[in-house]
Formats: structure tokens, sequence, C-alpha cells
């Protein structure tokens, strides 16, 4: 919309009574107000979009929009745009002739063109495939040089940080507003880790501004940005959704970065909302009136859906699998899922019948239940060793208390401490902990992790998922301590500030310590000991991983426990 000449537009919701919302919207074109209820898109992915927009100010009635995508047995695809219109008067009839028919029509060619050569690789990498950037000013170019210069001088990966660069420098504006990293990393083919640590170092430098996006589990879109962890409450609203969230420091809070404005202007207008490009986890999303019947065939593959939508008081989750023999799947809207439906789907083959039985619209889609891979969460940065040594002030005010949906934690305790301090005194054996501390960072931060605890001769580590943990764990049993225990547990948890630090609370950080406590002093032992829940060991690639060493390692259950608590997580010793 902004590369063919349409305005920004104001948009505004308001609440449905059957749930969901209406939303309306606003621009300044042809010297005129134009006002209009935006309908929610439909589309089927790879096949079609629409959207219908009625006007209650300017010069036309309604107003279609509707793109069809058809394969072409060359390998390239025919692209069908059609655009209705109704004029309220004479002169929205010259309008839709002129600047519609011809101004709009020959935009549309070219950005068309446009999008062609990029997704041909014509343009390279980091073309804008709607339009081209405008030229850096030279003072610009200077800064930006400067800061690149910077940024190499904290210890950035080079050849990373020059495809930053070139990003800054030729990027659209739209996109230089809202950078997610690893997203861009994958768009630009470079390591993920290196490229979040060259934006940590960037906006340190301030070539780029830290921000935090508020994300709707819903839709996916954000409904708020926040330039510090401190603002952010522990429930969220989403507009578009009219729903209300509780937020989750791994799933609804997301990293993202802006470059500096004496670099480049960045577009924070809206051209668009609602549309397919803005939840990517929707395969379809339909419009049924009242009483109509639609059937959608898709081809879904291997993997888990949910069916659900703002006017539905339920959600249904099946999966597509090659296995299954079912195909159809009919439903009643006002209804639900009968008993006998099928949870279980053709992968490649499904067919499916809506019926609205209801007395007002209902917008249903279906989409993918994987969660998202390309975002940074909060409890991501969380655990990164160099946000928190960067950005040691971005933490959560005092009294906010945030879910964190799954976490891994590894705990370490070393038993000779004590005997240290009574055989060696106290700075020589001060000396050989803190020793220990700093190997045991080195290795927790080589996975990915983050060392945000010591208590006593002990540490707390966090990580985003359990192989990096299991992964450092088998590091510590080359540590020279053979009194040493380890335990790693994982699941939900709550995170908070304490003493300007974040730190983690709840049944999984207290089983944890359970798991670390079970473990027996030894002054015989050869080798650290470690200790995981059934949540680790039964991770399939932390099997992979413990098969692949050599010698091969296995996990051995524990023995009978008095433990209730260690009981259900089935405790396994690594051996």
């Amino acid at each position: 919309n902004r590369a063919i000449g349409l305005p920004a537009v104001a948009y505004t919701t308001e609440p449905e009574p059957h749930g969901g919302s209406r939303r309306l919207a606003q621009i300044q074109k042809l010297g005129m107000a134009i006002g209009w209820r935006e309908h929610p898109f439909e589309w089927v992915e790879g096949r079609r979009m629409g959207v219908l927009r009625e006007f209650h100010q300017g010069p036309w009635k309604w107003f279609t929009s509707v793109v069809e995508l058809t394969p072409r047995t060359d390998g390239g695809t025919t692209l069908v745009h059609r655009v209705r219109m109704l004029p309220a008067n004479l002169v929205g009839k010259l309008a839709a002739r002129l600047e519609v028919g011809l101004k709009t029509r020959k935009a549309l060619e070219r950005v068309y063109l446009h999008i062609d050569a990029a997704v041909s690789g014509d343009l390279g990498s980091l073309a804008d495939p709607f339009e081209d950037p405008p030229a850096l000013r030279p003072e610009a170019s200077q800064k930006l040089e400067q800061r690149l210069a910077q940024v190499a001088a904290r210890g950035a990966d080079l050849e990373t940080l020059e495809r930053l660069g070139e990003f800054l420098a030729v990027a659209p504006v739209q996109e230089l507003s809202r950078i997610r990293p690893l997203a861009l990393a994958r768009r630009l083919n470079v390591d993920e880790q290196k490229f979040l640590e060259t934006c940590l170092l960037a906006a340190r430098e301030g070539l780029l501004t830290l921000l935090w996006d508020i994300l709707c589990p819903i839709c996916r879109i954000p409904s708020q940005v926040q330039q510090s962890l401190k603002a952010i409450r522990e429930h969220g609203h989403c507009e578009a959704c009219q729903s209300d969230f509780e937020l989750d420091f791994a799933n609804s809070i997301e990293m993202i970065f802006r470059v500096a404005s004496d670099i480049r202007n960045t577009e924070t207008g809206v051209y668009c909302i609602g549309g397919p490009a803005h939840s990517p986890h929707v395969v379809a999303q339909v419009r049924l009136a009242p009483g109509e019947r639609f059937e959608l065939d898709l081809a879904l593959a291997t993997g888990g859906y949910r069916l659900r939508g703002p006017q539905l008081p339920y959600c249904i989750e099946f999966r597509a699998l090659p296995e299954a023999s079912a195909t159809r799947w009919e439903l009643q809207l006002s209804q639900g899922p009968h008993p006998e439906s099928p949870r279980q789907l053709k992968a490649g083959q499904q067919h499916f019948v809506f019926i609205n039985d209801t007395t007002h619209e209902v917008v249903a889609r279906i989409e993918r239940t994987v969660s998202r891979q390309d975002a940074v969460t909060a409890a991501r940065a969380a655990a990164s060793p160099l946000f928190r040594e960067l950005f040691a002030g971005e933490c959560l005010a005092p009294e906010r208390l945030v879910q964190i949906e799954q976490i891994t934690l590894l705990l370490t305790r070393l038993d000779e401490a004590q005997n240290l301090y009574f055989e060696w005194g106290d700075s020589p054996a001060f000396r050989r902990v803190h020793e220990h501390f700093r190997q045991l960072e080195e290795i927790v931060r080589r996975e990915g992790g983050s060392l945000y605890k010591t208590i006593g001769e002990g540490t707390c580590a966090v990580f985003t998922s359990p192989l990096p943990a299991v992964r450092a764990a088998i590091a510590m049993r080359q540590l020279p301590e053979p009194q040493l225990r380890v335990a790693l547990h994982r699941g939900p948890a709550l995170v908070a500030t304490i003493n300007d630090r974040l730190d983690y609370f709840g049944a999984t950080v207290n089983t944890a310590s359970q798991l670390l406590e079970a473990l027996p002093r030894s002054e015989s032992r050869k080798h650290p000991r470690i200790l995981v829940s059934q949540a680790i060991a039964g991770d399939p690639d932390v099997i992979r991983i413990v098969s692949e060493q050599t010698p091969p390692r296995q996990f051995q259950p524990w023995p009978q426990i008095p433990n209730r608590a260690l009981r259900s997580v089935y405790p396994h010793e690594l051996l």
C-alpha cells in the first residue's frame, strides 16, 4: 500500500457484541477524509486473499480487493488482482476511473514487477521487495560508519557486523522500525547467535534502539511497544481481538530493535493491518454470514493445528498425519465439535465444511500450533549473558511478577568448599572457589545460558531449552572438582526483579533445588554427579546428544526416593 502511494491509515476498534472487534479506518486522500469499516481479511495460504471495505465517509459505498495465485507448469505463478468498487456519487465515479483504474493500476503493475524481481533473486537478499530504497545522506553515512567502528571495537563478529551495516543502509524504512534479529539473521544467511550479539552491541553503541513488543497470543500482532521491561505489566490487552491476556516471558514479550533516527528515518505509520503477513501462523481464515455453509479444501502438512475464531467459545486442536484415514470434517459452528469428530486428518488432503448456524457473522481460522522459533523472547534475552552484561538495568518493575511458560534450570553445588576454607585459609580458598565459578560461567555462557545467581558455594543458571543445559552439564564433568553436584529441571516459572536483577521463582525452581540436595555428598567421587528430571532425560535432542558421547552415556532411573515431589518428576542420573 505504501509502495503504490497510499497514505498511512488511522485504525480504531470497537468491541462486537458476539466477540471480536469492528475495525474502523480513516485516511486523507483526494483532498477529503475517507472512512470505512474494514471487514476481516479472508485468505487461504498460497492461493488467495481478499478484503471488503464498507465506506461511511467519502466518495464510495464499498470496495473489494481479491488476489488469486495459480501455480504454472513452468514453475512460476500467475497472479490475478481484481478490484471492484461502487461509487457513491460523481466524484466517486471519476476517482474510480482515474485514481484507481489508471494511477493505482499502473502503480500495482510496477510494484508486482519489483516483487517478481525480488523473489527471483535478481535484486539481492537486502532489497526491499516493494520499492527501491532512498539514498543514504552523506552525514548519515558517516555516522553509520563511525558507529559500526565502535561496535567492531567492542568485539563484534566483523562479517556479521558488515551484513548488519549493509542492511541498515538500504533496508526499507518500515523494516528498520521493527528489526527482529533472528528472522533477519535467517534472511541474511548469518549465524543467529552472532547476529543477536551484534545487535545488542549495536544498541549499546547507539546504532540501534532496544524495544519490547507485547504480542497477542491469539493473532500474534504486537499490541504495544515498550521501551523498557520496567514498563511491562502482568496483563496485556489486544484491541484487534478485544481480549485480555496474561503476559508470558517465553511467548508474549519479544525483543526488537529500531535503527537510530539520526542514521535512517523510520516509518511507524500503519498502512495495513489484519492481512496474512501479520499472522503467518494462520493457514486459512474465512468469514461466514449467518446461515452460510462454506467448504474449504486444504493440503495441510504433517503437524499440529487448531481451529478457532473470535466469535467461537471453543478451540479445537487436531493433527494432520500420513497414517490418518479421515479427510472430511463437518462442523456446525454454534455447537462446537461432535464427540465423534476426527482429531486426526490425513496429511496433504483435508476437506472442511463449516456451517454458520448462528444469527451473526463468524470468522473461523485454522492455525499452526507450532511455537515461533524466530523470536527473541524476553525469556531468551534474560538467559543471554551478553544482554545481562550490557543491559543490567533492563529488569521488571519491583512489584511485577511475570510467568514463563517453560524454562530450563541448571544448579550446582561444590561440596569441598567448606573443607577448602578450613584447610587453605580464607584468601586462598576464596580464590579457588572464585576460579571455579568463573569456569562454570564460561561453560554456561558458551552454551548460550546465563549464570544468574550464586548462593554460597552453589550457582544457578538458566537456559531456554534442555539441550544446551545438558551440554553444559557434560562439560562440567571435565572440571577438576570431583565433589561437584549438578541438577537440571525444566518447567514453568515466575520471574521478578530482586536487588535490581532478574530472578526466578516457583515450583520448578524448588524442584531443581531438591534434585540437587538429593544427590549425596561424597568425598571419594572421581567425577561430578548429574541428576536430571524426566523433563530433561526424555527430551529427544538430549537423548541423541547423550548417546553420541565418547564413550556413550545414558540416563539411569534413580532408586526409590522418599520425597513425593521428586518422585513425581522421575529423577535420572547421567552416567
